[in-house]
């Protein structure tokens, strides 16, 4: 197979990639990166990132690389030449497996040899070494893929490329709503030159050394839940103490420090997992009881925690949501059928690990065709080019207050409920708070019994 030159600069490319970025960070309400000092900046680098969400987890290492990045993909994926001209052109790279048949193992030589060049060339590789994604808050058990590729690419060059592994953990507060946060922490570089002692002593060995490296560097970057059994229960757990495990250690309200205080909170339920299995049972049938108070009543966790509904600030934000209005409905109507059709279009998807990815690529293609149109249709019947600029520009810039003024609506409705439960039903108010006072004092035993 004839690949293409994937490190050579492209305007095209250049245009897309600015493009899509904006879209991107657009698509989520925050977009962190940390660690981008453990990035060699005169190495070749190999970005090995857990995979969690379809296409957006290669996006996110594309972007916060902030720069060319190739990938490599599995081959079946290049059968129609249409698709794969698009795949190159994005900087694509096909792998073969095993399960694609004995016979085109060999075929991977090819593409051993376009990364040890694209390596060279000083554009990184980026893979996923879980082999396949999931929306589990864990680290599987790594491929040695990622490790064979950067032998082979290595072998390639008689062993003098000096390739660096570097691990990337991408955590996201929601997987498949937009606006939600995102972040990206890389770790410390892994020398694959301190494994090719061994790689020729022993390739097996060394294939495994360096997997059980990289998955050492890979999971204190993560939310790694290893428990199966009680994965729920983790979850849970965590969701319910966040807030006010970082509150007791006075640190603010960051990504990184969510990160953190889940990484805590599991590591506490792991060293006492032994000693309260009955404890975790009777927190999973009290917290069952509480999931459906909250679903009952229309409710969220987040505003049983806060508990602070005030009626006045309450009236108050009502009335600048009502002054607010017109303009969210100028833009609710403007920008409705582009908002709507992508969950329209996939309500069929039986894997909803794929759902991110969809919306953010029908949306990334329908939302300027869309205003195109309408801009067009508008200069129809329009004189003039100052109210054909400023309604060209309110069309995104409305979708984009619509967007997070309908959030605001939601949480708004929230507390109207809570307020009004509150106020007229005392006892299913009590039982409520009383019910998550039940859960935070479970955990407490928890984590704090001896």
């Amino acid at each position: 197979m004839l690949l293409p030159n994937v490190g050579k600069p492209s305007f095209f490319y250049t245009l897309v990639y600015r493009s899509v970025s904006l879209y991107y960070r657009l698509y989520y309400r925050s977009f962190t990166i940390i660690g981008r000092e453990n990035i060699p900046r005169d190495k070749p680098v190999i970005y090995a990132g857990n995979h969690q969400n379809a296409l957006m987890d290669a996006l996110s290492i594309l972007f916060a690389a902030n720069g060319r990045v190739a990938f490599l993909a599995r081959a079946d994926m290049f059968k129609k030449k249409p698709i794969a001209a698009i795949l190159f052109f994005f900087r694509i790279l096909p792998i073969y497996r095993i399960r694609d048949g004995i016979s085109t193992m060999g075929q991977n030589e090819a593409s051993f040899k376009m990364a040890a060049e694209v390596l060279k060339n000083g554009t990184p590789l980026a893979l996923f070494p879980e082999g396949n994604h999931s929306d589990t808050k864990r680290l599987r058990t790594l491929k040695k893929g990622i490790c064979r590729i950067a032998f082979m690419a290595e072998e390639s060059a008689d062993f003098s490329l000096d390739i660096h592994i570097v691990p990337a953990g991408i955590d996201y507060s929601n997987y498949s709503d937009p606006g939600a946060r995102l972040m990206v922490q890389y770790g410390k570089p892994i020398k694959v030159a301190d494994f090719v002692p061994l790689y020729r002593e022993n390739p097996q060995k060394a294939l495994s050394a360096l997997r059980d490296s990289l998955s050492k560097s890979m999971s204190p970057l993560i939310v790694h839940i290893a428990n199966e059994e009680y994965y729920p229960e983790y979850l849970a757990i965590c969701n319910l103490c966040r807030q006010s495990y970082l509150k007791k250690k006075g640190e603010a309200n960051t990504h990184p420090n969510r990160l953190k205080a889940d990484q805590d909170i599991i590591s506490s339920l792991d060293k006492k997992l032994n000693s309260s299995a009955p404890v975790f049972e009777a927190f999973r049938g009290e917290n069952k009881v509480y999931q459906e108070l909250l679903e009952k009543h229309g409710l969220r966790d987040w505003l049983v925690q806060k508990n602070k509904v005030m009626p006045v600030l309450l009236f108050l934000n009502l009335l600048a949501s009502l002054i607010l209005l017109p303009v969210h409905l100028y833009g609710l109507l403007l920008n409705y059928l582009p908002y709507k059709l992508p969950t329209r279009l996939t309500r069929n998807v039986e894997d909803h690990v794929f759902l991110s990815s969809l919306h953010f690529g029908i949306g990334l293609l329908l939302f300027p065709i869309y205003y195109l149109l309408v801009l067009a249709i508008f200069c129809l019947f329009t004189k003039g080019l100052l109210i054909k600029f400023l309604f060209g520009l309110s069309l995104p810039l409305s979708g984009y207050f619509t967007f997070h003024f309908y959030i605001h609506l939601l949480k708004l409705r929230g507390k109207l409920r809570f307020l009004i439960l509150r106020l007229t039903n005392k006892p299913q108010y009590h039982r409520i708070i009383e019910a998550r006072q039940n859960l935070v004092n479970r955990i407490n035993e928890i984590i704090y019994s001896n």
